[in-house]
């Protein structure tokens, strides 16, 4: 009985280590995403005001 809870604890704890690892890569892909809109962003508005600066 013992091993079958240390089992099910065992299968439980991989499922949100992969649950988890899931949620990292999310978040870092929708960071990854925000970071070039900015980048984006940056330069655009740099264009704009160089485009005013003449």
């Amino acid at each position: 009985q013992l091993n079958a809870g240390i089992q099910a604890l065992q299968a439980e704890k991989k499922r949100l280590q992969d649950q988890y690892a899931a949620t990292i890569n999310e978040v870092n892909q929708r960071i990854s995403e925000k970071a070039a809109l900015q980048i984006s962003l940056n330069e655009a508005r740099d264009n704009v005001r160089d485009t005013n600066k003449h």
